[in-house]
């Protein structure tokens, strides 16, 4: 229930971005139906293209769009006449879209392609003006809508978004502390483990894929120390999970491990001033388990200290 809640929150990525997606896609679809233009459902189609969860993304795509649109239906214009024949115009518009598949989604020459491949299929039923028109206007009417709606409704910088992505990786760290409680109590199901793995690499791969893209600077390299030892603690909750599961732990340890869950969860929830522990199984004779919890202690609280702004 609080997770479901916090996704409903207008705090949430998730809730921000699927309203400027709605009333993108209501707007579009709307002048789309009202509109007597063939092939008006460019539009929505184009809209929902530029439309991405951070708005810097967005307004770059807003602006490669319509450059690619363009120079696809200058090339449309000038090549198409010279293909007379339908089989010609076929492997053309084949060849163009085979390339597009090899482009990246977003740059300004995606467009180009799929600009070549739509028009020269839709020549076929109605005028090549008329379809390089539509096309110029329904791409250029996009471009207004999501830039607008980006900066106008729930907008969502790139910051916002890896600071959400950052608050994730805590809330799924506690998720793994959850699964070492099953295993101890009895009744793990090891499909969550994966489940909570795999969207931990999705998550941690946006955030890399975000830093990356910023400047060089001091707090960059901080974030990636921090989101690398962010890595190193899920990778020693995974030991602690694999020591459990092979039977390595005894009572003792596993009732110290309950505790020092407890308080990391704590700790790791959004408004909780609880300190991290400072040590932990002190008095256990297991030295693979205690050495796996210090290191664990030590990179968790680099990571708490690095992303404390955000707590």
């Amino acid at each position: 229930v609080i997770s479901l809640w916090r996704r409903l929150s207008p705090e949430s990525f998730e809730m921000r971005f699927a309203m400027r997606l709605s009333v993108v896609l209501t707007v579009s679809y709307a002048i789309s139906y009202l509109v007597d233009i063939t092939h008006s459902y460019w539009l929505p189609m184009n809209a929902f293209i530029m439309l991405m969860p951070a708005y810097e993304e967005s307004d770059k795509r807003a602006r490669t769009r319509p450059i690619g649109t363009a120079i696809g239906c200058v090339l449309v214009y000038l090549i198409l006449p010279h293909l007379t024949t339908t089989a010609s115009q076929f492997i053309f518009a084949l060849t163009n879209l085979s390339i597009m598949y090899c482009m990246t989604p977003g740059t300004w020459n995606h467009p180009i392609f799929s600009t070549c491949y739509a028009l020269t299929m839709t020549s076929m039923s109605i005028p090549q003006n008329t379809a390089i028109s539509v096309r110029l206007l329904s791409v250029l009417a996009a471009m207004v809508l999501v830039l607008a709606v980006n900066h106008c409704i729930f907008s969502t910088s790139g910051e916002k978004l890896f600071r959400f992505n950052v608050r994730l990786l805590f809330r799924l760290h506690n998720s793994y502390w959850d699964m070492i409680w099953r295993t101890i109590r009895g009744f793990a199901d090891l499909s969550l483990t994966r489940e909570i793995l795999t969207y931990f690499h999705m998550i941690y791969g946006e955030t890399e894929s975000y830093l990356n893209r910023q400047p060089p600077s001091p707090q960059r390299t901080m974030n990636q120390k921090a989101m690398l030892t962010m890595w190193q603690v899920f990778s020693e909750l995974e030991q602690i999970e694999f020591l459990l599961q092979l039977g390595e732990v005894d009572k003792k340890d596993q009732m110290q491990l309950l505790h020092l869950a407890a308080e990391c969860q704590n700790h790791f929830t959004r408004g909780s001033a609880s300190p991290l522990p400072k040590d932990f199984l002190s008095g256990s004779e297991n030295s693979d388990l205690t050495y796996i919890v210090r290191r664990y202690l030590v990179n968790a609280r680099a990571v708490s200290e690095a992303f404390a702004r955000f707590a």
